[in-house]
């Protein structure tokens, strides 16, 4: 918010145990008009498909997110943290997004920022997301290369 005069909006979904918590830093931060935690959901694809850019603020290690291939698949740019295969599905083959620290808010806020400020590049970005899921996530093309693995 400190970064840009540009309206925006950020929607959390999901209910996980820090949520009360994230709602208590939203609030001391007077970000209640541009933040909103919607909770639990089921319309997952339809909240992608209307948006601009996905966020991943993980702290914690998972080996490759199904919510960013999701996202990826509706051909959002992304702005990740550096935790499990966040780097390889942002960055690796194909470039789709930024990369930064967990904890390293300004860098996390620049590159938001950056997508915002310039459009050719998201575009860029939004366009590499769906190549890249198309080209190196397929799940018919996964379970080729399993079987093949395993023949």
């Amino acid at each position: 918010k400190e970064k840009t005069d540009k309206p925006f909006c950020c929607l959390v979904c999901g209910d996980g145990e820090l949520f009360a918590e994230i709602r208590t830093k939203l609030s001391a931060l007077k970000l209640e008009k541009e933040c909103f935690l919607l909770g639990f959901r089921t319309d997952t694809r339809e909240i992608l498909l209307n948006s601009d850019t996905y966020l991943c603020t993980s702290r914690c290690n998972e080996a490759m997110s199904f919510a960013i291939l999701e996202a990826m698949n509706a051909g959002l740019p992304l702005v990740v943290t550096d935790v499990g295969g966040n780097r390889d599905l942002a960055e690796s083959f194909i470039q789709c997004g930024f990369v930064s620290q967990y904890g390293d808010t300004d860098t996390f806020a620049s590159n938001i920022k950056r997508l915002m400020d310039e459009r050719a590049l998201k575009e860029k970005f939004s366009s590499a997301a769906t190549e890249k899921v198309a080209k190196h996530f397929d799940l018919n093309k996964l379970a080729n290369d399993v079987f093949a693995a395993y023949n």
